[in-house]
C-alpha cells in the first residue's frame, strides 16, 4: 500500500507541474539579432536607391553579396546604357537589417509591373566549395538537399557539429562559417595540426534560417553565425571611411569661431618674430 501511495503521489505530482516546458524556437528578432554581425554588400545608386538586375525568371532582383569582389563583380558588369560606374556605390550593412524586411519576399512597384524581390548572392568560390563537399559525400547527400539550397542560388554554410565555442558565460555556440577556409582554420587552433580534420557539413542560408524559425532542436543549440574574415575586414574599413566622412562634413559645416587677436608685444615673442629682429 504505501509504494502504491507514494506511486499516487509521484503521479499527483507531475500533473500538477505539467509538462516539462518546450524549448522555444527563434523569432524573427532573434534571428536578425544573430545575423547582425553579418555584413553584406549592396549595389546602390548615388541617391541611395537599390540597382535591380534582370533574375533568370524575368522579374528583377536587388542583390545583396556576402563578398565585396562579388559586388564589384556586379558593377563592372552593368551596361553603360543605363548606368555608367561612377554613378553607383557599394555600400555595407548587417545581413541582420535586411532578411526578414527585404530578402525574397515579392514586391510590385505600384502595384503593377513584373515582380521585384531581394536576394542574398553567395561567394562563387563557396559555392565550388560545397559542391566538392557534397561530391565527396556521395549522391545521399545531395538527395537531402532542398530544391533551393547551396549548389542551386542559396549561400552555403559550413559547420562541424563536434566543434563548439564558449560564450563568456561559459555556455557553448554551434558556429556556422560563410568560408570553408574560416572554419577550418578555427578547428586547427581548437584541435591542432594533429589528427583527421573537421567533419564539415554542408547546409544552406535560407535553410538554416527557416529551421531556426520552426525547429526547436536546432534552435537550443544557440547557433552563431560567422561571417568571412574577408567580409568583415571590408565592412570595417568601410565603417572606418563612413566615420571618418561623417566627422569631415561636420567640421566643414561648423560655424567658424570669432577672430582671435593678439597684440604687438605678444607678436614679437613668437619664435619666427624673434628670428626675424636676429636677421635685421
Amino acid at each position: 500500500r504505501l509504494g502504491r501511495s507514494l506511486a499516487a503521489a509521484a503521479a499527483c505530482a507531475c500533473l500538477a507541474l505539467g509538462p516539462p516546458p518546450a524549448r522555444a524556437v527563434l523569432s524573427e528578432e532573434q534571428v536578425s539579432a544573430k545575423l547582425a554581425g553579418v555584413p553584406v554588400f549592396a549595389v546602390t545608386e548615388k541617391t541611395g536607391k537599390p540597382v535591380f538586375f534582370d533574375a533568370d525568371d524575368g522579374s528583377q532582383e536587388g542583390r545583396f553579396f556576402v563578398e565585396y569582389p562579388s559586388a564589384q563583380d556586379q558593377v563592372r558588369r552593368i551596361p553603360s546604357r543605363l548606368l555608367k560606374p561612377a554613378d553607383v556605390s557599394i555600400s555595407s550593412t548587417p545581413l541582420g537589417a535586411v532578411y526578414f524586411q527585404f530578402v525574397d519576399r515579392p514586391f510590385s512597384v505600384g502595384g503593377t509591373g513584373p515582380g521585384r524581390r531581394f536576394r542574398v548572392i553567395p561567394d562563387p568560390a563557396e559555392v565550388r566549395n560545397a559542391a566538392e563537399l557534397l561530391r565527396r559525400q556521395g549522391a545521399d547527400g545531395q538527395r537531402s538537399l532542398p530544391p533551393r539550397n547551396a549548389l542551386n542560388g542559396g549561400v552555403p554554410l559550413f559547420l562541424d557539429p563536434t566543434l563548439q565555442l564558449k560564450r563568456p558565460d561559459g555556455g557553448d555556440q554551434l558556429p556556422v562559417f560563410f568560408a570553408l577556409e574560416d572554419l577550418e582554420g578555427v578547428y586547427r587552433r581548437a584541435a591542432g595540426t594533429a589528427g583527421p580534420g573537421p567533419d564539415v557539413r554542408v547546409t544552406d542560408l535560407d535553410s538554416l534560417v527557416a529551421r531556426l524559425r520552426t525547429d526547436d532542436s536546432i534552435a537550443g543549440q544557440d547557433v552563431l553565425f560567422v561571417a568571412s574574415a574577408r567580409a568583415v575586414q571590408v565592412a570595417e574599413a568601410s565603417a572606418r571611411a563612413r566615420a571618418d566622412q561623417a566627422a569631415r562634413e561636420e567640421a566643414a559645416a561648423a560655424p567658424l569661431g570669432p577672430a582671435a587677436t593678439i597684440d604687438d608685444e605678444a607678436l614679437r615673442s613668437l619664435p619666427f618674430g624673434r628670428a626675424a629682429g636676429r636677421r635685421r
